[in-house]
């Protein structure tokens, strides 16, 4: 009699642990945003070159990391022989992106610090939107200068 007490009080307890949880949507809140009708969207494109502060000249094999700053995800590329890089990311229209550019091959064409930088988006950055769920998208051109390790 004790033990079916026991299950009874478990179970009414459970069921209001399921309730709570589902009234409040915590069941279906596994991500930072939930794309159930509709959720904004934008695209972004950062592209430029990665230079020697010193030399001026394009430096390869630097990575670029492009994050959106709702999300610890990130977009990587690799600048090319001349310092070139494009990065493309999308997901929900922010105000800024943040970019990190790290040193990856060592020595091999000189040791540079790495560098954080902030890019500011504005309304007028977003193109081609239509004000809706599709806020258009952002090209920006973001020229870095990496300072060699001393």
């Amino acid at each position: 009699m004790i033990k079916k007490t026991k299950i009874r009080i478990l179970k009414l307890i459970s069921g209001i642990i399921a309730l709570f949880f589902g009234i409040t949507g915590f069941s279906c809140m596994y991500g930072i945003f939930v794309a159930e009708y509709g959720t904004p969207h934008a695209s972004y494109k950062v592209s430029g070159v990665v230079k020697d502060s010193t030399t001026k000249q394009g430096i390869r094999g630097i990575r670029l990391s492009l994050m959106k700053t709702y999300d610890y995800q990130s977009s990587d590329v690799t600048t090319d022989i001349n310092g070139y890089y494009t990065v493309n990311t999308g997901g929900f229209p922010v105000s800024y992106l943040l970019i990190k550019a790290k040193d990856l091959d060592g020595a091999e064409n000189g040791l540079f610090n790495n560098k954080d930088l902030t890019i500011d988006i504005n309304e007028a950055d977003y193109k081609n939107g239509d004000n809706k769920w599709n806020k258009g998208e952002v090209d920006k051109t973001i020229n870095i200068e990496l300072d060699p390790v001393k």
